[in-house]
């Protein structure tokens, strides 16, 4: 069996009949991938009697990679995350992993509770146990925050293996919003000194603000404070 032999310290310096000479007296024998590991970098040369190029061919399998974010998204239009389902082609001894963050610094897995991980070195979430994350528990790690990212980790054991992502999917109730309705097309109203009618003219959730009874301003003008404006109205949900 072949075994490494240092040929040169700088290859460069040596003259073409040298090089002819070196390449005349080493193995044909096939590295392994052991051998080629431990050889760190290399760069593959080749002797030739013509010009044609000599094609080289290495299949290796990739150690694990993980994949970090560039950015975070928003979720502040979130009301709820009901799930979130990531998306695979897995065969073999492939594997993907999920890890959670909020600020591309601190990263999180969920393990009987949310834990902080180092992102390059520990295990991540498998899909499966993303999916099966409930409302419950990703309001637990979003608290206040408005902000997500997602980072993947990608295995595989042998060059037969596939991890692939195809999409990642959210489940979410979205966050109600008000338009000013619009008066003749969708409401209309009359008053008298003692009441006020609105009528309603399309279907809807509406709200209608209306003044609770003889109130005095704390300042005593025409402007109303704040504190006022609190004091004066209270809402109400007329559904028709």
């Amino acid at each position: 069996m072949a075994t490494w032999t240092k040929l040169a310290d700088n290859w460069e310096s040596l003259t073409n009949d040298e090089k002819v000479a070196l390449f005349q007296n080493v193995s044909t024998d096939i590295p392994s991938i052991t051998d080629l590991q431990a050889m760190g970098k290399v760069k593959i040369i080749s002797l030739t009697e013509n010009e044609s190029i000599v094609g080289i061919t290495l299949t290796g399998v990739h150690k694990r990679t993980v994949v970090i974010p560039k950015d975070v998204f928003s979720v502040d239009s979130f009301a709820t995350i009901n799930s979130v389902t990531l998306n695979c082609n897995l065969s073999g001894g492939g594997q993907v992993g999920v890890a959670i963050t909020k600020d591309l610094e601190t990263y999180y897995i969920f393990n009987n509770g949310w834990k902080v991980i180092d992102v390059n070195n520990d295990a991540f979430m498998t899909p499966t146990q993303l999916s099966t994350l409930t409302s419950a528990e990703w309001k637990t790690l979003l608290g206040d925050d408005t902000t997500l990212g997602i980072a993947y980790s990608l295995e595989l054991s042998d060059i037969t293996d596939k991890a692939d992502i195809d999409s990642l999917t959210l489940n979410v109730d979205m966050k109600g919003t008000w338009a000013k309705a619009i008066y003749g097309d969708e409401y209309t109203y009359a008053y008298s000194n003692k009441s006020i009618q609105v009528d309603i003219l399309k279907d809807g959730s509406y709200k209608i603000n209306y003044p609770l009874g003889n109130i005095t301003f704390a300042n005593g003008m025409d402007i109303a404070t704040e504190a006022d404006i609190k004091k004066l109205f209270t809402q109400r949900s007329v559904v028709q």
